[in-house]
């Protein structure tokens, strides 16, 4: 399936993993779709992988290495996800391109497959490992792509050359991707939830929330949408998409504690919500229970909400409701995603290192019982406000211990918050192996240990899943002197 357009000449900006994989795609096809010119510009940073460029080179690319001004005229411009549309780079390059889009959106366009879509600024992942393992179980084709696996343009090319037009892709989109995305149609599209992150990126919250409901823009009369009615950014969202009649399915947790809720939601054609202990789902006129969320291997209430999105999707697709509930039985949770480590003298350690935002924290504390958590908080700070955060988390934690370059602002902001509790201990340690042995030191048996950082990873790590695989380190040297 060639593209609907003929590009002669393309510029891709950036050379991380996008980058690598757009570049590679492009050369794969340039013989195919007619591509005459292909350019990388790196960007500012010294250039990796130079033997890689070298190889590439010998293939047609064409590298203007430490380069902030693009040169020239582009047909199209590819950015890679990394790169802000704020910056001067990205800025130069739409000013010397006839269309500039990104990664996400190339692979859709170049690609024989239906899309499922999956966003949110928390979530994301867990929903789109379970969507793509009930599919799996189902017997259906499915990849996991875009911030987790391959590279989605990469996995698009691979069934692209097999001739392979029935699986699914099943894309964990973010924000900055789908900011690159004009055309992109998935089969069903996901929005968990939206709470402020990657402002720096985006420069406002409202630039980030319309990135965000662009996973929704090109649905038509096959497509779903599915959306949380407890999240108040989304349910403005979703009044946008009713008034675009849009087909979409809705779910909510709040109907337990909420008898208007249950009422409106149980009278929706396509929703899921809980309701004492259990998640119930709804198609047309039949309403039956999903499953009791006991028997869930992936716990607190963002996970219910989480399992009832991803059985949407799959009931959606034609899976059966055996198949769905087999599948929810049995998904565990991912690394990195409260994910259990180890339990020493009583004490047991989880890892949550994906955890790099605030809201996510909270989410994470409510697997655990109250007032039997040690938090550990921090690394390269974000600079999102920490008020909500922190009167939450000092309600629900026996002690927090920050750490990293962020130590200071979040001990600041929870001493603010403790003055009114004044029964949480509050410590800080320069690094997160010191959090550790801190946390180890605060906890009683019984407790939990938790690592959820609520920042980046960068000031110690490469990303959060060297800080997560560092954390299970440290808790096996720990689990070693213990005996």
């Amino acid at each position: 399936m060639a593209l609907d357009q003929a590009y002669k000449k393309i510029c891709v900006l950036g050379f991380g993993e996008s980058g690598k994989a757009l570049v590679k795609a492009l050369l794969a096809l340039k013989d195919e779709e007619g591509f005459e010119e292909i350019h990388l510009y790196p960007g500012s940073s010294p250039l990796k992988d130079r033997e890689l460029v070298e190889r590439l080179t010998k293939e047609g690319l064409s590298c203007f290495e430490e380069r902030q001004e693009i040169q020239g005229h582009y047909d199209l411009a590819i950015v890679s996800p990394g790169i802000s549309p704020f910056t001067d780079f990205y800025k130069s390059a739409k000013e010397h391109s006839d269309e500039i889009i990104g990664e996400i959106e190339f692979a859709y366009r170049i690609s024989i497959n239906p899309w499922l879509a999956i966003t949110g600024t928390n979530g994301k992942t867990t929903t789109t490992s379970l969507i793509e393992h009930i599919l799996q179980h189902a017997h259906r084709g499915a990849h996991a792509v875009g911030n987790i696996g391959p590279a989605s343009v990469t996995k698009a090319l691979e069934l692209r050359q097999e001739g392979n037009s029935e699986d699914y892709l099943v894309a964990e989109v973010s924000s900055f991707q789908l900011f690159g995305c004009k055309h992109f149609k998935p089969k069903v599209a996901i929005l968990l939830n939206i709470t402020p992150d990657h402002v720096e990126w985006h420069q406002s919250l409202t630039h980030y929330i319309n990135s965000k409901k662009k996973v929704f823009q090109n649905l038509d009369d096959e497509s779903l949408g599915i959306i949380n009615l407890d999240d108040e950014n989304s349910h403005a969202i979703e009044r946008e998409l009713m008034l675009a009649n849009k087909k979409l399915a809705f779910v909510s947790t709040k109907s337990s504690y909420d008898e208007g809720a249950l009422y409106h939601i149980s009278t929706l054609e396509n929703s899921a919500w809980y309701e004492q202990g259990s998640l119930y789902i709804k198609q047309g006129n039949s309403i039956k229970e999903l499953i009791a969320c006991d028997e869930l291997q992936i716990q607190g209430e963002h996970n219910y909400f989480n399992a009832m999105c991803a059985a949407l999707c799959a009931s959606y697709l034609g899976i059966s409701l055996s198949e769905i509930q087999e599948t929810l039985k049995t998904f565990k949770a991912l690394e990195h995603r409260i994910e259990f480590v180890n339990r020493i003298d009583g004490v047991s350690f989880y890892n949550d290192s994906k955890a790099t935002n605030v809201d996510a924290v909270l989410k994470a504390l409510t697997a655990f019982p109250k007032k039997e958590i040690v938090l550990l908080v921090g690394g390269h700070d974000k600079m999102t406000d920490l008020a909500e955060f922190s009167y939450k988390a000092v309600r629900a934690c026996k002690a927090v211990v920050c750490f990293g370059e962020a130590q200071e602002r979040f001990l600041e902001a929870l001493t603010q918050a403790n003055k009114q509790e004044q029964d949480v201990s509050l410590a800080k340690a320069k690094n997160l192996k010191e959090a550790l042995e801190v946390g180890k030191s605060l906890a009683s048996s019984g407790d939990v240990v938790l690592l959820s950082p609520a920042c980046s990873s960068f000031d110690e790590f490469s990303g959060y899943e060297e800080r997560g695989r560092k954390f299970k380190e440290y808790v096996s040297e720990i689990a070693k002197i213990s005996g």
